[in-house]
């Protein structure tokens, strides 16, 4: 192999691999100035964009679709310790949901907007907090970019929306959105103690005992632990059901032939 064709050879692999990277880098450069556009200064690496902002650590990231998966904007925002006992997850309102909702298997809060508990499932305890934190420009902003599912899991808020949210209006919206309902979250949860059952009155209204609270979260914790059994049988089932087929097809194709 002469010189010349080790450096072709050379400079077609370094475009393969550099191709990547150049496609993160244009994806995310409306990210990387939205953010900046909010003061913050962030920090790109691999698919996501990292920055501190109003208190917490927001993670921006664009994943792209592989074979029959779609793309993905995950954005989620560490909150600082203080949201003791709060469960809370917005999904879209399906048939699937419904039946799940109507057997048991989920809770849905309604909070009174039409437009709203028409699409969205809110899974959340206690629901008068719940009540209070999904106020009217939240819920706006979420119907904005419906689709999309959102959730507290410990301390990090987490969006998720199967299609790319990166043109910088919308990527500063969505981030403002996430950071206002977790600075509430805070800010209520630094008053509220599941074990007393005590809230600031001026933020959500009357004081709701410590039972009634722990009731609703028990109720959730049960309706999600009886989805996860469900979801587990139908699994089981089709795994038995495609073992038996299979075994049957192999039966009738290794079956001797009648034929001479």
């Amino acid at each position: 192999m002469s010189f010349v064709q080790v450096l072709l050879y050379v400079a077609v692999v370094a475009a393969i691999l550099g191709v990547p990277e150049a496609m993160r880098v244009w994806r995310l450069r409306p990210v990387v100035e939205a953010l900046r556009g909010l003061g913050a200064q962030p920090r790109r690496q691999g698919n996501a964009v990292s920055a501190s902002l109003r208190g917490a650590v927001v993670t921006y990231e664009l994943r792209p679709g592989e074979r029959r998966a779609p793309d993905l904007t995950v954005c989620s925002a560490l909150l600082p310790a203080g949201v003791p006992g709060f469960e809370l997850e917005l999904r879209p309102q399906t048939p699937r949901e419904a039946r799940h909702i109507e057997q048991g298997r989920a809770i849905d809060v309604e909070l009174g907007d039409a437009g709203f508990d028409d699409r969205f499932v809110v899974e959340a305890a206690p629901v008068h907090l719940a009540r209070s934190l999904l106020d009217a420009p939240l819920r706006a902003a979420l119907l904005r970019f419906f689709p999309c599912k959102v959730a507290l899991a410990g301390r990090e808020l987490r969006f998720e929306k199967m299609d790319f949210v990166r043109r910088p209006a919308e990527v500063q919206r969505l981030t403002d959105a996430l950071l206002s309902l977790g600075a509430r979250m805070t800010t209520i949860g630094q008053d509220v103690d599941p074990a007393r059952g005590m809230d600031p009155p001026a933020a959500v209204g009357a004081p709701v005992g410590a039972t009634a609270v722990q009731t609703e979260i028990a109720a959730l914790h049960a309706a999600r632990a009886r989805r996860r059994a469900f979801r587990a049988r139908r699994m089981a089932i089709a795994v038995g059901v495609g073992a038996v087929l299979g075994l049957i097809g192999y039966r009738f194709g290794c079956a001797p032939s009648t034929h001479h």
